[in-house]
Parts: C-alpha cells; sequence; structure tokens
C-alpha cells in the first residue's frame, strides 16, 4: 500500500476508515474483503458498469460483450454484496443505456426490493444524438435505489449557489431583498394591510413591528415618496423575519431588506445540463492528464450533482467500476464546496489503474495544493496480493527434485489448487515424470483466477 498526497508518495503498513481507498483488483473479491469493515457503512454507491451493448462497440479494456445470463449474474454477484455494504439510509446510482435497462431493473428489483427503486433518471449527454437506425439516442439511464425508502433522503440540488446567493453567514448563503416591494402591484393601495410601520432600535439593532421606545419608525415609502407595501404581513415579520432582516440607513431614509437562504429545487428524472456531456468528461480527463485512451469518461459535474443530493458531509462513497477515477475526483470537488469530509472507495482491477486513475488523482492533488477549502484530499492505493502468481515464479526457479519436493508440500498447504485436479492422481504419478513435466504439471494445478 502507498498514500498519496499533496506532499508526494509514501510507504504506509495500515489504514482506516478515514482515508480515501483505491484498490486494484477483482471487485467481486474486493467487495468481499471489504465486509469486514465497511458492511452498512456506506452511504452511497456511485456504478457505470458495463452496458453489455448488441454491437461490436466496445468501450471498456474488459469484456463488454457478454452473453445475457453472463451479464446478468455478473450484475447479480456484485449488486447482492453492494446492498450489504449499505447503510440503512444508502443509496445506489447505476448508470446504463437502453440494452441492459429494463433487465437490469428487474434484477435490481429482485435485490434491493421494488419499494426501494426511487429512481429513473434519463441523463442528456449527447444532444447530437447517435444514431441507431430508428432514432438518435441522446441520453442515458441511470436507476436510483435504496437500501431502505423509509429511511433514504433525496436533497434538494443546490445549483450554482455561489452566484445566486452571494452572502454567507454562519447559517447559510444568503442573497439581500428589499421588504419593499416593487413593480406591478406593489403600491399601497394594491394591499392596504402590507401598509404598516416597522419599528428599529439603532442602539439595540432590535425590530419590531410594536411601537419601542427610541425606536425609527420606517415605512414602505420608495425614494420618491411614494406609498407602496412590504412583501409579508405583520404576523410573518414577527415571526418568522425578525432575525433574517438587515436595516441601513441611506439618503432617502433607512430601508429593510431580509436575507433569503439558499434553497434548491427538487431533482427532476431529466437531468440535462451541458456539462452532462461525454464530450465535458473527456475533457476534463484530458486537461488532467493529456491524451489517454480511456473511452467515454463520466463527466465529474454529473457525478458531483448525484452525490450532492444523495450524501452527507462526512458519508463514505463507494464506485466499484472505479474507471478513470471520475467519482474519486467528484467527491474532493464536493468536499471542496461544501467544506465536507467524505471519504471515497474506488476499485479498478484494469491496468490502466496506475497510468490513468491514479495519475489523475495525483495531478489533481497538485492542482489543489493551496486550496484550504479541501481537506482529507491524500489517498491509499493498494492492490490484492496475486497469491498463486508468488508460486507460479517459485515453479519457474526450480532446479532440483528437493526443489520441487518443498514446494509441493508447500503448496498443498497453502496454494489454490484448481478444483477440477484430481489432486491424488497427481500426488501419485507426479515423481514418474520428468523434472520439467513435474514444473508443467505444477502449473497446470494452479487456480489461475
Amino acid at each position: 500500500a502507498k498514500k498519496y498526497d499533496e506532499n508526494g508518495e509514501h510507504e504506509v503498513d495500515s489504514f482506516d476508515e478515514n482515508d480515501n481507498l483505491i484498490i486494484k483488483g477483482n471487485n467481486l473479491l474486493a467487495l468481499h474483503t471489504l465486509k469486514e469493515k465497511y458492511v452498512g457503512k456506506i452511504k452511497c454507491i456511485y456504478i457505470d458498469p458495463p452496458y453489455n451493448p448488441r454491437s461490436d462497440a466496445n468501450t471498456f479494456g474488459y469484456n463488454n460483450r457478454f452473453n445475457q445470463s453472463t451479464w446478468l449474474t455478473f450484475m447479480k454477484n456484485r449488486l447482492e454484496i453492494a446492498r450489504r455494504l449499505l447503510s440503512d439510509d444508502g443509496i445506489i446510482y447505476i448508470d446504463i443505456d437502453h440494452n441492459e435497462l429494463f433487465y437490469l431493473g428487474v434484477l435490481a428489483d429482485e435485490i434491493f426490493g421494488y419499494e426501494n427503486r426511487i429512481g429513473n433518471l434519463a441523463v442528456v449527454h449527447n444532444l447530437k444524438g447517435r444514431y441507431n437506425g430508428f432514432f438518435s439516442i441522446a441520453h442515458e439511464n441511470k436507476l436510483v435505489y435504496a437500501k431502505n425508502s423509509n429511511n433514504a433522503i433525496i436533497k434538494e440540488m443546490l445549483d450554482d449557489t455561489e452566484h445566486k446567493y452571494p452572502h454567507k453567514d454562519e447559517i447559510s448563503r444568503y442573497k439581500i431583498v428589499n421588504l419593499q416591494r416593487t413593480g406591478v402591484g406593489s403600491l399601497r393601495s394594491d394591499r392596504p394591510n402590507l401598509y404598516y410601520p416597522i419599528y428599529f432600535n439603532e442602539k439595540t439593532g432590535e425590530i419590531s413591528t410594536n411601537e419601542m421606545e427610541d425606536s425609527i419608525k420606517i415605512l414602505p415609502i420608495d425614494d420618491n415618496g411614494v406609498e407602496r407595501r412590504w412583501r409579508w404581513g405583520r404576523n410573518k415579520v414577527e415571526s418568522e423575519w425578525k432575525t433574517e432582516m438587515l436595516v441601513r440607513k441611506q439618503k432617502s431614509g433607512y430601508k429593510i431588506y431580509t436575507k433569503i437562504r439558499e434553497k434548491g429545487d427538487r431533482p427532476k428524472t431529466l437531468w440535462n445540463k451541458p456539462e452532462y456531456s461525454g464530450t465535458t468528461g473527456t475533457n476534463r480527463l484530458k486537461e488532467l492528464i493529456g491524451e489517454n485512451n480511456f473511452s467515454f469518461p463520466k463527466s465529474v459535474n454529473l457525478v458531483v450533482d448525484a452525490l450532492s443530493i444523495a450524501t452527507d458531509e462526512d458519508s463514505i462513497v463507494l464506485d466499484f467500476f472505479g474507471g478513470s477515477g471520475t467519482t474519486a475526483e467528484a467527491v474532493l470537488e464536493l468536499n471542496k464546496k461544501d467544506h465536507g469530509n467524505r471519504r471515497f472507495i474506488l476499485i479498478e482491477q484494469m491496468n490502466y489503474i496506475e497510468n490513468i486513475t491514479l495519475e489523475r488523482l495525483k495531478r489533481y492533488l497538485e492542482s489543489q495544493k493551496d486550496n484550504k477549502n479541501l481537506k482529507n484530499s491524500s489517498f491509499i492505493y493498494t492492490e490484492f496480493m496475486e497469491k498463486n502468481k508468488g508460486f507460479i515464479d517459485a515453479i519457474s526457479k526450480c532446479e532440483t527434485q528437493n526443489d520441487i519436493d518443498k514446494l509441493f508440500t508447500f503448496m498443498l498447504e497453502e496454494a489454490e489448487i484448481d478444483f477440477r485436479v484430481d489432486l491424488e492422481k497427481v500426488k501419485d504419478t507426479l515423481h514418474e515424470l520428468s523434472l520439467d513435466d513435474q514444473k508443467r504439471t505444477l502449473f497446470k494445478i494452479i487456480e489461475k483466477n
């Protein structure tokens, strides 16, 4: 295992749930390995599995053309353990296109429960479309399941909040709005009951709709002397808005403003932003690591938005089809936005993990070296030990019968033997073979997975 941070690479001999983690290895084995520490602790899983298209398109470095039953078995095994890892209020996103959408939906309904399917989102990723002989395909799908829909929460999506809500206090971001209405319907005569005095004590800063000692009376009269009205009635101002008001002295007199707190929109089932496109994902990867051979990386913006409505500031996020590392970067980007302390776990078995996934995150850390809003950005990279590969190397080095005998005895105790091998027959006949044939036999009996 190695640790990477803004200062480079370091050797480590331990890590825990507080670390970001990247695992190189078979994702099914890795998921079961995570059981010891992470069952019931993963708040959000985001995966972009192989789509299994009915064409020669092969968008992944591994086999993307499973037959139907093999693909379903492949997904079933991984989703079953994924469900166990989710917390009771956890959520999983599964990206998929039209080829396997319905089959995956039936499978996921079986594993997570029909009642826990909380969304089927359409994500526009290619406005031009890709013609399939009948339609130009412009979107992909995102199936969303909860571990338990009674406990799951999907938050409002805060969109461009720094621009819309430029101010910030200890509570949240906010914008400032004049309590006095303007425009159509804003005159006193339009709503006479919303024309009333508000009292302000300069010394104490207290605001009230009831007259106070040493207070100034403020009415909704504009700079031209036109009597207008307030936005809200006395009761609402008194009960809900007194603490949110700002009184400012201007040439024409005192004006009252109110803080409008940031709020988002309920996420819709159609996700359509230019920055969700596949081109955006590709350009971002090129920006960090230059030219690459990774096909169709996901947009960081898309994953950030998905995580923002499904996680808390200290959640653990898992992606066991780690790919180019988009989910890891999205976790760090979201932490940077809201000062969170989310952690990620990425699993990927392909060798591009070293020159694409790792390199991407190393470059990202370098680019954020001076960013004080980002904490816990370091990560641990670890590889599964290739246990039987050690035995294969040892077989190659055997030079004498004594070497073979010692190694075979050790293999019987420790190696993973192919279950199809008649081990008793091998024990009885091994010594009858030449030294080279004995080595070949030992190669054959090793489980190669």
